[in-house]
Protein backbone atom coordinates (compact mmCIF):
# COMPACT_ATOMS: atom_id res chain seq x y z
CA UNK A 1 0.00 0.00 0.00
CA UNK A 2 0.79 3.64 -0.12
CA UNK A 3 1.71 6.13 2.82
CA UNK A 4 2.57 9.07 3.67
CA UNK A 5 5.47 8.23 6.30
CA UNK A 6 5.73 11.64 7.50
CA UNK A 7 2.50 11.18 9.02
CA UNK A 8 2.29 9.60 12.35
CA UNK A 9 -0.71 8.04 11.76
CA UNK A 10 0.54 6.24 8.69
CA UNK A 11 1.35 2.59 9.47
CA UNK A 12 -1.68 2.19 11.39
CA UNK A 13 -3.02 0.24 8.56
CA UNK A 14 0.03 -2.64 8.58
CA UNK A 15 -0.11 -2.90 12.99
CA UNK A 16 -2.65 -5.87 12.55
CA UNK A 17 0.35 -7.66 11.29
CA UNK A 18 3.23 -9.96 12.86
CA UNK A 19 6.23 -8.04 11.32
CA UNK A 20 10.17 -9.54 11.87
CA UNK A 21 11.80 -6.86 10.05
CA UNK A 22 11.53 -3.57 8.46
CA UNK A 23 13.71 -2.53 5.77
CA UNK A 24 13.42 1.50 5.79
CA UNK A 25 14.63 2.66 2.04
CA UNK A 26 12.21 5.02 1.70
CA UNK A 27 13.84 8.99 1.29
CA UNK A 28 13.50 11.91 -0.69
CA UNK A 29 17.28 11.79 -2.55
CA UNK A 30 19.32 14.92 -4.43
CA UNK A 31 22.03 16.88 -2.85
CA UNK A 32 21.01 20.24 -5.03
CA UNK A 33 17.61 20.43 -4.51
CA UNK A 34 17.85 19.42 -0.86
CA UNK A 35 18.69 23.20 -1.25
CA UNK A 36 15.50 24.81 -3.34
CA UNK A 37 13.17 22.59 -1.02
CA UNK A 38 14.66 21.57 2.57
CA UNK A 39 11.02 21.06 3.64
CA UNK A 40 10.23 18.28 1.78
CA UNK A 41 13.52 16.33 2.72
CA UNK A 42 12.56 17.43 6.46
CA UNK A 43 9.69 15.68 6.07
CA UNK A 44 10.76 12.44 4.08
CA UNK A 45 14.08 12.05 5.63
CA UNK A 46 13.96 13.12 9.25
CA UNK A 47 10.25 13.06 10.30
CA UNK A 48 9.57 9.71 8.49
CA UNK A 49 12.14 7.86 9.44
CA UNK A 50 11.39 8.65 13.13
CA UNK A 51 7.76 7.60 12.76
CA UNK A 52 9.20 4.40 11.56
CA UNK A 53 11.52 3.87 14.60
CA UNK A 54 8.60 4.71 17.14
CA UNK A 55 6.70 1.88 15.09
CA UNK A 56 9.25 -0.47 15.36
CA UNK A 57 9.16 0.77 19.25
CA UNK A 58 5.67 -0.22 19.73
CA UNK A 59 5.27 -2.92 18.07
CA UNK A 60 8.78 -4.49 19.36
CA UNK A 61 10.09 -5.68 16.14
CA UNK A 62 13.40 -6.54 16.56
CA UNK A 63 15.16 -5.19 13.77
CA UNK A 64 15.05 -2.02 11.47
CA UNK A 65 17.71 -1.85 8.25
CA UNK A 66 17.62 1.52 7.59
CA UNK A 67 19.39 3.42 4.42
CA UNK A 68 21.52 6.04 4.47
CA UNK A 69 24.30 7.64 2.59
CA UNK A 70 27.68 8.43 2.15
CA UNK A 71 27.17 11.63 1.83
CA UNK A 72 27.00 12.71 5.69
CA UNK A 73 30.63 12.29 6.05
CA UNK A 74 31.06 15.71 3.63
CA UNK A 75 34.42 16.75 3.31
CA UNK A 76 37.00 14.71 5.28
CA UNK A 77 39.88 14.93 2.84
CA UNK A 78 42.01 12.21 3.59
CA UNK A 79 40.42 10.76 6.67
CA UNK A 80 39.23 6.82 7.05
CA UNK A 81 36.05 6.77 8.32
CA UNK A 82 35.72 4.17 10.34
CA UNK A 83 32.04 3.19 11.20
CA UNK A 84 31.29 3.74 14.61
CA UNK A 85 34.78 4.77 15.43
CA UNK A 86 36.20 7.89 13.79
CA UNK A 87 33.88 8.93 11.39
CA UNK A 88 34.04 13.08 11.29
CA UNK A 89 31.04 13.70 10.27
CA UNK A 90 29.89 16.71 8.59
CA UNK A 91 27.15 16.80 6.42
CA UNK A 92 27.76 19.38 3.60
CA UNK A 93 23.88 19.47 2.50
CA UNK A 94 20.16 19.75 3.53
CA UNK A 95 19.67 15.96 2.25
CA UNK A 96 22.57 14.79 4.39
CA UNK A 97 21.61 16.59 6.87
CA UNK A 98 18.34 14.91 7.24
CA UNK A 99 19.49 11.56 6.43
CA UNK A 100 22.21 11.62 9.42
CA UNK A 101 19.02 13.49 11.92
CA UNK A 102 17.31 10.45 10.19
CA UNK A 103 20.01 8.02 11.87
CA UNK A 104 20.12 9.70 15.05
CA UNK A 105 16.65 9.93 15.76
CA UNK A 106 16.40 5.80 15.23
CA UNK A 107 19.37 5.42 17.89
CA UNK A 108 17.65 7.25 20.44
CA UNK A 109 14.17 5.98 19.95
CA UNK A 110 14.94 2.52 19.82
CA UNK A 111 17.65 2.75 22.60
CA UNK A 112 17.03 0.64 25.22
CA UNK A 113 14.82 -1.21 23.39
CA UNK A 114 14.59 -4.85 21.86
CA UNK A 115 14.83 -3.10 17.92
CA UNK A 116 18.34 -3.91 16.61
CA UNK A 117 19.27 -0.72 14.32
CA UNK A 118 21.14 -1.36 11.04
CA UNK A 119 22.50 1.30 9.62
CA UNK A 120 23.78 1.40 5.76
CA UNK A 121 25.51 3.94 4.24
CA UNK A 122 25.44 3.75 0.39
CA UNK A 123 28.04 4.92 -2.01
CA UNK A 124 27.08 6.61 -5.25
CA UNK A 125 24.82 3.38 -6.08
CA UNK A 126 24.01 2.74 -10.25
CA UNK A 127 22.80 0.06 -12.31
CA UNK A 128 19.01 -1.08 -13.25
CA UNK A 129 16.18 1.08 -12.54
CA UNK A 130 18.77 3.55 -11.47
CA UNK A 131 17.30 7.07 -10.52
CA UNK A 132 17.53 8.96 -13.87
CA UNK A 133 19.03 12.77 -11.86
CA UNK A 134 22.35 10.41 -10.84
CA UNK A 135 25.17 10.97 -13.31
CA UNK A 136 25.86 7.39 -14.70
CA UNK A 137 22.38 7.66 -16.66
CA UNK A 138 22.67 10.99 -17.66
CA UNK A 139 26.28 11.23 -19.31
CA UNK A 140 24.59 7.54 -20.88
CA UNK A 141 21.46 9.47 -21.86
CA UNK A 142 23.72 12.46 -23.53
CA UNK A 143 26.44 10.46 -25.41
CA UNK A 144 23.57 8.30 -26.76
CA UNK A 145 21.62 11.46 -28.18
CA UNK A 146 24.37 13.30 -29.00
CA UNK A 147 23.75 16.36 -26.50
CA UNK A 148 26.35 18.07 -24.54
CA UNK A 149 27.52 16.36 -21.26
CA UNK A 150 27.48 18.28 -18.08
CA UNK A 151 29.83 18.22 -15.49
CA UNK A 152 30.71 20.55 -12.54
CA UNK A 153 33.90 20.83 -12.28
CA UNK A 154 37.02 19.58 -14.24
CA UNK A 155 35.94 15.95 -14.24
CA UNK A 156 38.81 14.73 -12.16
CA UNK A 157 36.07 14.21 -8.86
CA UNK A 158 36.81 10.37 -7.59
CA UNK A 159 33.80 8.50 -6.56
CA UNK A 160 33.22 4.94 -5.10
CA UNK A 161 30.47 3.29 -6.89
CA UNK A 162 28.81 0.40 -5.82
CA UNK A 163 26.52 -1.74 -7.94
CA UNK A 164 22.38 -2.19 -7.07
CA UNK A 165 22.94 -5.70 -7.14
CA UNK A 166 26.26 -5.45 -4.25
CA UNK A 167 24.10 -3.28 -2.34
CA UNK A 168 20.97 -6.04 -2.23
CA UNK A 169 23.20 -8.52 -1.71
CA UNK A 170 24.47 -6.33 1.59
CA UNK A 171 21.13 -5.55 2.63
CA UNK A 172 20.26 -9.28 2.67
CA UNK A 173 23.30 -10.27 4.90
CA UNK A 174 22.48 -7.33 7.37
CA UNK A 175 19.42 -9.06 8.49
CA UNK A 176 19.26 -11.46 11.58
CA UNK A 177 22.65 -9.91 13.14
CA UNK A 178 22.76 -9.36 16.55
CA UNK A 179 22.80 -6.08 18.05
CA UNK A 180 23.07 -2.86 16.68
CA UNK A 181 25.21 -2.14 13.97
CA UNK A 182 26.43 0.73 10.99
CA UNK A 183 27.94 -0.03 7.79
CA UNK A 184 29.59 1.46 4.84
CA UNK A 185 28.17 -0.27 1.67
CA UNK A 186 30.66 0.94 -1.15
CA UNK A 187 33.47 -0.33 -3.20
CA UNK A 188 37.18 0.17 -2.56
CA UNK A 189 37.87 0.93 -5.64
CA UNK A 190 37.52 5.02 -7.06
CA UNK A 191 37.00 6.05 -10.17
CA UNK A 192 36.73 9.73 -11.60
CA UNK A 193 33.84 11.46 -13.65
CA UNK A 194 35.97 11.56 -16.48
CA UNK A 195 36.98 7.67 -16.46
CA UNK A 196 32.99 6.75 -16.13
CA UNK A 197 32.41 9.37 -19.57
CA UNK A 198 35.46 7.24 -21.19
CA UNK A 199 33.67 3.78 -20.23
CA UNK A 200 30.66 4.89 -21.89
CA UNK A 201 32.23 6.23 -24.64
CA UNK A 202 33.87 3.11 -25.50
CA UNK A 203 30.42 0.76 -25.18
CA UNK A 204 28.16 3.06 -26.58
CA UNK A 205 30.52 4.03 -29.55
CA UNK A 206 29.81 7.33 -29.41
CA UNK A 207 31.87 10.80 -28.40
CA UNK A 208 30.80 12.66 -25.67
CA UNK A 209 29.67 16.43 -26.65
CA UNK A 210 31.57 18.90 -24.35
CA UNK A 211 31.81 21.37 -23.01
CA UNK A 212 32.70 21.17 -19.09
CA UNK A 213 33.89 22.47 -16.53
CA UNK A 214 30.19 23.99 -14.87
CA UNK A 215 30.29 26.08 -12.15
CA UNK A 216 27.94 24.17 -9.13
CA UNK A 217 26.26 26.60 -7.32
CA UNK A 218 26.13 24.13 -4.32
CA UNK A 219 29.94 23.36 -4.62
CA UNK A 220 30.96 25.07 -1.31
CA UNK A 221 28.37 23.46 0.56
CA UNK A 222 27.92 20.31 -1.44
CA UNK A 223 31.64 19.58 -2.07
CA UNK A 224 32.61 16.42 -0.41
CA UNK A 225 36.03 13.92 -0.21
CA UNK A 226 35.36 11.11 2.15
CA UNK A 227 37.06 7.84 2.34
CA UNK A 228 35.74 5.39 4.90
CA UNK A 229 37.20 1.87 5.55
CA UNK A 230 35.38 -1.45 7.36
CA UNK A 231 36.60 -1.89 10.79
CA UNK A 232 36.32 -5.55 11.02
CA UNK A 233 37.07 -5.80 14.35
CA UNK A 234 34.15 -6.76 16.18
CA UNK A 235 32.79 -5.65 19.35
CA UNK A 236 32.38 -8.16 22.21
CA UNK A 237 29.27 -10.64 21.43
CA UNK A 238 28.88 -8.74 18.15
CA UNK A 239 29.17 -10.39 14.54
CA UNK A 240 29.82 -9.28 11.62
CA UNK A 241 27.93 -10.41 7.72
CA UNK A 242 30.00 -12.54 5.91
CA UNK A 243 31.14 -11.26 2.38
CA UNK A 244 29.97 -13.42 -0.38
CA UNK A 245 32.85 -14.71 -3.32
CA UNK A 246 33.81 -11.90 -5.52
CA UNK A 247 31.54 -9.38 -3.71
CA UNK A 248 32.28 -5.65 -4.47
CA UNK A 249 30.76 -3.49 -1.91
CA UNK A 250 32.45 -2.43 1.26
CA UNK A 251 32.43 -5.56 3.73
CA UNK A 252 34.25 -7.79 1.34
CA UNK A 253 37.30 -7.10 3.13
CA UNK A 254 39.27 -3.55 4.92
CA UNK A 255 39.20 -0.88 1.93
CA UNK A 256 38.71 2.21 1.40
CA UNK A 257 35.62 3.40 -0.64
CA UNK A 258 35.98 7.46 -1.13
CA UNK A 259 33.63 9.96 -2.17
CA UNK A 260 35.55 12.93 -3.79
CA UNK A 261 34.63 16.08 -5.66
Amino acid sequence: FNSNLSQEDSLNEIKKYDISSIYHMAARAGVRQSFLDPQSYIEDNTYATANVANFCKEKDIPEIILASTSSIYGDSGENLMVEEKDEKIKPPSVYASTKLSGESLSKIILEDTNTNLIISRFFTVYGPYGRPDMSILRFIHWIINEEKVKVFGNGEQQRSFTYIKDVIDALRRMSGLENSHTFNVGSNITVSLNEVIKLIEEFTARSACPPWPLHDPGSSRARRRSRARRDHRPREGQSRPSPPPGSRHAHRRPGTPRRRG
